[in-house]
């Protein structure tokens, strides 16, 4: 129960939990597996909206080809790509004086993404569901602007030095 509780008071308070997963002391495989769960819902929630637009295309390809392409994509290129993000944003922290760690950087991002899941599958549902063009356009937008501020409070509560906090 703990886990779950933890991703709802991410979203209320983002620095507070990401310090206590750090002061708990985490390991690589952690990471890891925060990274693929996060990936693998954000596959099975994509999932419906593939077949929607297949469904939709003039020239529709199989599905099973589109399904397999974002497996591909969500489970191997998109963790791939966020360790890069990951390092990318704790070198910019470095810049601003950040006094980080790589694996911290690496747990802001992966828990951000992490707790965003379960709203990811709501707005997929949501948009899969609601007749309305509206809900389809601002769910991305708020997801993202949520995901922004999660992760950014993440990113500053671990590259803070430990006296500031």
């Amino acid at each position: 129960m703990g886990f779950l509780r933890d991703i709802v008071e991410t979203w209320i308070r983002p620095a507070q939990v990401v310090r206590r997963k750090l002061a708990a002391g985490l390991r690589e495989e952690k990471l890891l597996a925060y990274v693929i769960f996060a990936a693998l819902i954000a596959l099975i929630a994509r999932i419906p909206v593939l077949v929607s637009e297949q469904q939709a295309a003039a020239d529709p390809k199989p599905l099973d080809a589109l399904v397999a392409g974002s497996i591909v994509a969500y489970l191997l290129f998109g963790p791939l790509f966020l360790y890069l993000l990951a390092a990318l944003s704790h070198m910019v922290a470095r810049l601003a004086r950040g006094k980080g760690s790589w694996q911290g950087a690496r747990l802001a991002l992966f828990w951000s993404l992490l707790a965003l899941q379960p709203l990811v599958a709501l707005s997929a549902f949501l948009v899969g569901l609601a007749p309305w063009a509206w809900v389809a356009r601002v769910a991305p937008w708020a997801l993202a602007g949520g995901f922004v501020w999660v992760w950014l409070s993440a990113l500053a509560a671990v590259e803070r030095p430990s006296d500031e906090q």
